[in-house]
Parts: C-alpha cells; structure tokens; sequence
C-alpha cells in the first residue's frame, strides 16, 4: 500500500473532524450560560431558551405579563435551573349577588271577634327577599372557591297572621265605637260591638310616630317610613275606618314626628323633624304646623322652627285646648302654650330636663282635665337644673293659667302616661302608669292604675297580680273601660272592677286609639 494515500485518509479524517467541531459550535444549543425553560399561560406551553437566573426574568424575557392577582409555580423568585417548568396561573376576582326567599312566619291572634275554635286569615303571608353576595376565584376561568362577603334583606317578608276565635265571656262586654290598633307595622279596625277585625294597611311599613284616630272615628292618620332620601323620615297618610278595601291617601306631607287631632277634627296639629344617621336617627324643628281637613288638605306654619331649650333635637309632645284655639307643647324643659289664631306663644311652665346619658330625651306627655284649664304630667320631684334618671317622678295637675301644679300621684314614674276619662254621671277618672322601681323608672316595667279626678281613691287595674308589664298607650273607651296596649296584646280593661278582658294575644300592639 502506497503511503501518500493512508496520509490523504489521515487528513480528511482531521479536516472531518475539524468540520464537526465547528458545526457544533455554530448550532444554537445551550451553552453554559443557557437554560432550557417551558412556561404554561393562557392554554399554551412554550419552550424557550433562556439566560434569565429568576424564574420572574424568564417570563420578561418571553414577554408575559402577570396581573395582579395571578400567582407563578415555582415560586416567583424560584432559581432557573435545565428542564425547568413554569406555570402562570391567571387568578381573577368577581363580585356575584344572588337572591333567595325569607320564609315568612305564621301567627296566631287570639280574638273575640270570631266563634271559638274558627280560625280566619287576617292578613296573608309572603316571602322576603335576600340579596346574598359572593367573592368568586377563578384560576384560569374555572371557579375554585366562593366566599359569601354581605347579606342583605332587599325585602322584608310578611308574616302571615291568623285569628282563631276566644270564647265570649259574655253580652255586657260591647263597648261601642271604634277602635284601631298598630301591630307589627300595620293598623286595624276592630268595632266596640266585637265585629271582626280588618286590616286598614298591609304594607307593614307604619312607623307608629303619628297613629291618631279623629273624633268621629271615621279618618285614621298615620306616618310611614321613607325609603329615600333618608332625610325625608316618613311621609304622613290618611285611611278611611269605614270602607272593606281601604286605599290610604298620602297626604303630602313627610317628615312628621308628632301630631293630634283638633276637638272639632277640622285641623291636624303637627311638629316636623329631618331623619338623621346618628343617634336617635332624627332631629326636631320644634315648629308647629297645622293641616286643614278637607277635600284638598292644606298646611299653614304656626310656630317657626324653635331649639332654644335643651334636648331640643328630640321634639315636643303636643295637646289640643279643648276650644280647639290653641296647642300646648311640652319639651325636654317646659310647657308652652301656642294660639292658632295668631301664633302668640307663652310658656307655661318650667321643670329640670333629665339627663338621660344617651341619644335620648325625657319629654313628659299632655293630658288635659275635660271642662278645665289643668293637665296631668309626669313632674320630677327633685328641683335642680338637671335631674338625673334615678329621680324620682310625680304625677301633678298643672294649672294651664298660672303653672301651679298640684300632686296627684307621687312616685308613678317618668313614664306615667296619664289619660283622662269620664264616667257616666260626668265625673272624671285618670288612668296612669306606675313604676314597680319609682328610682329607676327609665327602664322599669309598669302597672297601670286608675284615680278619681281628684286623686282621691288610686286602685291598681292592669294586670291584677303584683308584677309590671310593658304598656305602650292606653285609651278610653264608653262604658268606664280602659283600651291598654301592652306587651304581649290588647286588653280591654273595666276601670272600676276586676275584670280584664284580652281582645287580642299573641302579638305585641304598639299603639291603640278609640273614638265613639
């Protein structure tokens, strides 16, 4: 064999080889500084060569971007090493609000307007509403978890309410007229002759600041909370006791935190106030405003917004003269006396304000004797500048004239609530409440009592054992009965005797007014 041929196989065998060296090096492999990365986003995985050392410079280098929210695995500060595997997880947060039923409650009124034994539906039930709402994750548009964040009840369900039938306890228990009663946000008519019960509203939205019957028992006017602007409190309405299918009339009047009827019911006298967010959720004008009954009702300003007394952002308590020329007024300090003929004002009287310690006020309530110029109030006993709600509180007549007052009852309370009546014969009774812890009559649980017009012979009338109960108002009806609206029901109540007699039970009756 030839020795230059085997010398030309050496060195195409080197220049082979040399050529292999350099088509390794041109081939664009990982070199030392490179690392082969594969990133998930978005439904694709990519594989890119990388020189990123972060696993967060890799995606910059591949131009990814994150959200907010989304989350990087490995970590995102993970070291990029060969082979590595990164998985961008788009995470997103939504707000979803779902609506579901409130199941309404059944209640059973214990009347006698029905035969014992037969039920009848008062008024029907129906279901409210829950607006419930979620925070939804979604990772990768798949929803992983939902979180309830708020509840809120958008309508409020209405109980379904039954009256089943008490047994008579007999014929001498009509007491003629009409009555009507507030009741879980709702007002009804019941006559004194025991007829069935019906139902003037159902909107269940009666705020109970005006429930007021007129004299001739054929108009009830009430107040309903407002659902906007929150400024506005309520608006003032008027319903016919009379008619089967009563439609209420709004009267066009809102923001009503007290009003009475005049003697003759002609004229409404009412005081306004502006809802507010803090405590007790209004503010007081003090004014004085009186509507004139009628086919178009109109208002008239009486009294200018007044707040010169303390505790003035609570509101005055009002009461007709029986001449049906002037309104009284009491407030947190005094009793003021307004005429409605020119708006001459005059005060009458002055006692302490109490200092409550809260977003409230102690406003004693008017009740004027029949055929005299005196009312019945509650008066704190102690004379200081401001008493304190462990004082003790009379009940006195006070001279409407000259601001005299006279004791007729010590120690009944702050809430004593007097109410007069007459007899058959002329002659006047009371009815007032009176505190089981006279020191402590804020939050006491009371009794309601009965005296003569004199404050001769005080007897104890409702409830007949020797324990208090809740009274929200009292009224009187014809015959010597007491209407009492206590906790939990209506009671009719015989002013000079031992019968007390449930018209209904079962339900808590705010508010009870009667007229002849």
């Amino acid at each position: 064999m030839s020795v230059l041929p085997q010398r030309i196989r050496s060195v195409r065998a080197w220049l082979a080889a040399l050529c292999l060296v350099a088509a390794v090096a041109l081939v664009p492999a990982c070199s030392s500084n490179d690392n082969g990365v594969c990133i998930e986003v978005d439904g694709r995985t990519d594989c890119v060569n990388s020189k990123a050392s972060l696993a967060y410079e890799a995606l910059r280098e591949a131009g990814i971007e994150l959200g907010p929210l989304d989350r990087v695995e490995p970590d995102y500060w993970a070291p990029v090493t060969p082979g590595l595997k990164i998985r961008v997880v788009r995470v997103q947060h939504r707000q979803e609000t779902q609506e579901r039923p409130v199941p309404f409650e059944r209640r059973l009124v214990k009347t006698l307007s029905l035969e014992p034994g037969v039920s009848k539906v008062l008024q029907p039930g129906a279901a409210g509403v829950e607006a419930v709402s979620y925070l939804v994750v979604l990772e990768d548009g798949v929803e992983v978890r939902r979180e309830q964040s708020r509840t809120e009840v958008t309508a409020l369900p209405q109980d379904e309410v039954v009256a089943v039938g008490m047994a008579k306890p007999g014929p001498s228990l009509a007491f003629g007229g009409t009555v009507v009663y507030l009741a879980q946000g709702n007002a009804w008519v019941l006559r004194g002759d025991m007829a069935a019960e019906r139902a003037l509203t159902t909107s269940g939205d009666l705020d109970g600041r005006v429930f007021e019957l007129s004299p001739d028992g054929r108009t009830l006017v009430f107040t309903r909370r407002a659902t906007e602007p929150p400024e506005r409190l309520n608006d003032l309405y008027a319903v016919s006791t009379e008619m089967v299918d009563p439609q209420p009339e709004d009267l066009g009047v809102s923001g009503v935190l007290r009003a009475r009827w005049s003697p003759a019911g002609d004229r409404l006298a009412y005081s306004r106030a502006e809802g507010t967010a803090g405590s007790p959720g209004w503010r007081a004008f003090g004014d004085l405003w009186l509507l004139e009954w009628g086919e178009n009702p109109t208002s008239q300003l009486v009294r200018e917004e007044s707040c010169s007394s303390p505790y003035c952002w609570w509101g005055p308590e009002l009461c007709w003269a029986e001449a049906g020329d002037r309104v009284y007024l009491s407030d947190a300090a005094g009793v003021y006396e307004v005429s409605v003929v020119d708006g001459a004002e005059r005060k009458v009287a002055s006692f302490p304000p109490v200092a409550t310690g809260g977003g409230w006020a102690w406003v004693p309530e008017l009740s004027l004797v029949p055929g005299r110029a005196l009312a019945a109030l509650a008066w704190p006993a102690a004379e200081a500048s401001e008493v304190r709600l462990d004082t003790d509180f009379d009940l006195v007549l006070l001279d409407l004239g000259d601001g005299s007052r006279v004791r007729l009852a010590d120690g009944a309370g702050m809430w004593s609530r007097p109410d007069y009546g007459k007899r058959e014969d002329g002659t006047t009774l009371v009815a007032y409440a009176v505190a089981d812890v006279a020191l402590g009559s804020s939050d006491s649980p009371y009794s309601l009592w009965v005296v003569d017009g004199d404050g001769s012979e005080p007897r104890r009338a409702f409830p007949r054992d020797d324990t208090g109960t809740v009274l929200y108002e009292t009224a009187w009806a014809a015959g010597g009965y007491v209407l009492v609206a206590a906790e939990p029901g209506l009671y009719l109540v015989q002013a000079e005797g031992d019968r007390v007699t449930p018209l209904l039970e079962g339900v808590p009756v705010e508010r009870v007014q009667w007229a002849p």
